[in-house]
């Protein structure tokens, strides 16, 4: 009988017999007890990796709880705004409330595809793009075919860091579309764009609408949402430019090293 350590505790015994009548030799012995130790080794190494799945399982469902809570609390604030934006009678404050709730609910869908990702550290961020077009168009209730939202983004894999203040660019930068480039109800379309090369990603949010006048500066405007875009693009470490050829396209590049292409490539 050889004993089983793990570290220095006796966790088993390794027992070794004989069909014929057999005294084991001292080399026997030594053989059986170096067997013995390499064993030991095994199955404390089996041991950690069970913990250590167990512990990894019991993490996950704490991520997912945590995701799934954030994304409640969340809902419940923005009902709370549209409780307070029904109650408030200048136009003004209706619309900051609106604009208000929007971020939040842009920020919720986040910890919602979290909360449902196969992968608790990043989501598809062409999915999340299409979710939150049909939210923002329910939430300006635009006319069926009265304004496209056209994308075309990428199947790039984002951590929250990167999503989050990617998410929020594209609700300031849509918002402001659908608020301000078609006026009248005039139709229109928004196109909304991500691609990745070679670790770098460049998030376009375009137009064909009216256009911001001549001397219209982002950088320096009291507007708190385009504030929100350079803040962000600032966030992200990455530029952020504005063309005006033909309507609104706003450009923001970034040098992101941990999104990545999803299994599916582009489709």
């Amino acid at each position: 009988m050889v004993p089983l350590y793990r570290y220095d505790t006796r966790i088993g015994a390794l027992n070794v017999g004989s069909f014929t009548r057999h005294t084991f030799s001292q080399a026997e012995k030594e053989l059986l007890i170096a067997i013995g130790n390499e064993v030991g080794v095994v199955i404390a190494k089996l041991q950690a990796d069970e913990l250590i799945r167990i512990t990894l399982k019991e993490k996950e469902t704490l991520l997912k709880e945590i995701h799934h809570r954030v994304k409640n609390n969340m809902q419940v604030i923005s009902s709370l705004i549209s409780l307070q934006a029904q109650q408030a009678t200048e136009p003004e404050t209706v619309e900051m409330l609106k604009e208000s709730q929007s971020r939040i609910r842009s920020m919720a869908l986040i910890h919602e595809k979290l909360y449902r990702s196969d992968s608790l550290a990043e989501i598809s961020f062409r999915d999340y793009v299409d979710s939150m077009v049909d939210e923002l168009l329910g939430m300006f209730n635009v006319a069926p075919g009265a304004i496209t939202i056209t994308t075309d983004v990428e199947n790039v894999l984002f951590g929250v860091d990167t999503a989050i203040p990617c998410a929020l660019i594209i609700n300031e930068l849509v918002s402001n579309s659908l608020k301000h480039a078609f006026p009248d109800g005039a139709p229109g379309e928004v196109t909304i764009a991500l691609h990745q090369i070679n670790g770098t990603c460049e998030l376009t949010v375009a137009d064909n609408g009216v256009g911001p006048p001549p001397n219209f500066d982002f950088r320096a405007t009291d507007s708190l949402g385009m504030q929100l875009v350079t803040a962000l693009t600032n966030q992200l470490d990455g530029t952020i430019t504005l063309d005006r050829t033909k309507g609104t396209t706003f450009i923001i590049t970034f040098t992101q090293a941990g999104a990545r292409i999803g299994k599916s490539g582009r489709e």
